[in-house]
């Protein structure tokens, strides 16, 4: 299978300075002649590499704004996370609204309100489900780190589509019931990760997506806030109303304090993955429900935002004083939707396994007998100086042929020195015919 990756190398500016191979979760990076590489099978698009690279070597693929101008109609989603971007003398609803239609926009959504959907559709989902504890769905990035390195959890994820996703349904039934065209209307997220790039061009339990395009956050703030004292109304249009519940989703433990139970709130990748070790040993029963945030802090913390997260949690604390305490969202409304799977997920959430050491099986068996022998000659220290993230991934690469044991800088000084005795050894020996004439010399 052919993955789509959001998250793209820069060769020019990789100095192999390994330091993203140590931080993948998936072990998705290797630095091979002079550069890093991108495992395509096992890369999740979580943005680690990006956020931790000294050479911004990494980058997103993203959409354009001038992409926003070929539909009639044009819809932007705000994820809560943007709001953490403004700062407060600067915040105020409406007039992002009108900074967002100076853009190019004819309305906004705010995600948010899916959001409250989403809590909600959670809260029912919790009451029947039988496998404990349930794990959020709302980060592409866990989900998908569950799918390559945890596939055992998989029925644990719930089947409930993120927030972005059920937004952008949401107003594509609202344009609908007002006599739009669906090829009219192009519905736009404005992205603080890369994962979300990618849960749009290749998503993950559904056949498709309702998000026509994915902006970066930075590139819209760029146009976005000279914009925002804009002075006058130049038609921008809010379609659904927006409260305080929703918009707290932009941050760490948000989910969980909407849905309640016995739960963990998880923010970055080596609080996810020790969690999910755990899981997978049969640890943590009691718990019910497991939030899990790939970026530190939650969406604020994302690698395509602007501000620093702790900076993002002063100006979110904020500003969502301004906005109503109060859900809208009408219960029957989603009690009709939830009925009639409006939020779940229309594929199964599969597995994506590594790539097998040989299509054989007797073949496998062997590469694998081959890679615990070199395992044990190596010296276990996991240094990622020879570009593997560590000396099992080591042993692995190269019974796949893709490097040597020379490359472990121990196993080469080791080598080097076993040389350097036999040289010196070699260098003592006198051929017998000096040891001759040596014994008639006088």
């Amino acid at each position: 299978m052919q993955y789509y990756h959001s998250v793209h190398l820069n060769e020019e500016q990789c100095q192999a300075c390994t330091i993203c191979t140590t931080r993948c979760p998936t072990e998705a990076i290797r630095v091979y002649q002079g550069k890093a590489r991108i495992l395509d099978e096992r890369c999740i698009d979580c943005g680690e590499c990006m956020r931790t690279c000294p050479q911004d070597a990494k980058t997103s693929r993203v959409d354009q704004l001038d992409e926003v101008f070929r539909y009639p109609y044009a819809v932007a989603l705000l994820p809560p996370s943007l709001y953490s971007q403004i700062p407060p003398a600067q915040f105020h609803v409406d007039g992002l609204v009108d900074a967002l239609a100076a853009i190019g926009f004819d309305a906004t959504a705010d995600v948010g309100h899916g959001a409250e959907h989403t809590a909600a559709a959670y809260k029912e989902y919790l009451q029947e489900a039988a496998a404990r504890p349930v794990i959020s769905s709302a980060c592409p990035a866990v989900v998908r780190l569950i799918q390559v390195r945890f596939d055992e959890l998989l029925p644990n994820v719930i089947p409930i589509e993120s927030p972005m996703e059920t937004t952008a349904a949401l107003v594509r039934e609202t344009l609908a019931n007002e006599g739009m065209k669906p090829e009219d209307v192009g519905i736009f997220f404005v992205s603080p990760c890369p994962a979300k790039v990618t849960a749009v061009k290749q998503p993950a339990g559904h056949s498709h997506s309702n998000v026509d395009g994915i902006l970066s956050m930075r590139d819209v703030y760029q146009e976005l806030y000279p914009r925002l004292n804009h002075k006058g109304n130049p038609g921008g249009r809010r379609l659904f109303p927006l409260a305080r519940p929703g918009v707290r989703w932009g941050y760490t433990a948000a989910q969980a304090f909407e849905v309640r139970g016995i739960h963990l709130s998880l923010e970055g990748l080596d609080q996810v993955v020790q969690v999910l070790d755990d899981l997978s040993l049969g640890k943590l029963p009691a718990v019910d429900f497991i939030e899990a945030n790939a970026c530190p802090g939650g969406c604020i913390g994302g690698c395509l935002t602007v501000q620093s997260r702790f900076q993002g949690q002063v100006n979110m604390h904020r500003n969502i004083r301004t906005l109503p305490t109060r859900s809208p969202l009408q219960r029957e409304d989603f009690q009709t939707r939830y009925a009639a799977g409006f939020y779940d997920m229309d594929l199964p959430l599969e597995p994506r396994p590594a790539q097998p050491l040989h299509e054989d099986m007797g073949q496998a068996m062997q590469l694998m007998l081959r890679q615990e022998e070199i395992l044990h000659r190596l010296p276990g220290l996991d240094c990622g100086a020879c570009g593997s993230p560590n000396c099992k991934s080591l042993a692995e690469d190269i019974v796949r042929g893709w490097t040597t044991e020379m490359d472990c800088i121990f196993i080469l000084r080791e080598s080097v020195q076993n040389v350097a005795k036999e040289l010196w050894d070699l260098a003592q020996q006198v051929p017998p015919t000096l040891h001759k004439r040596d014994r008639e010399t006088p």
